[in-house]
């Protein structure tokens, strides 16, 4: 998520207040199968967006588990910002 906030600033010039609001973020986990907490790992991202933006960071969210990810990678994440 700290990625993804460093590309919001640079899309904005690094103006973060140019953020209108996060609409949606999308975690998707490589885990095994057996593993269920899926959305209590995408937390961390959904508390840090709502701590940096305030209201504006409140978002719809979606967690899903895949086999594997590109570059054996354990996490990606998709985020939707709305900017001015």
């Amino acid at each position: 998520m700290l990625n993804i906030i460093a590309i919001l600033k640079e899309a904005t010039g690094g103006d973060l207040n140019s953020v209108k609001r996060c609409v949606q973020l999308i975690g998707t986990f490589s885990t095994s199968d057996s593993y269920t907490n899926h959305a209590v790992l995408m937390n961390a991202a959904s508390d840090l967006t709502v701590e940096i933006f305030g209201e504006k960071g409140k978002h719809t969210r979606n967690t899903s588990r895949v086999y594997s990810l590109p570059l054996n990678s354990s996490v990606s994440i998709q985020a939707i910002f709305e900017i001015e």
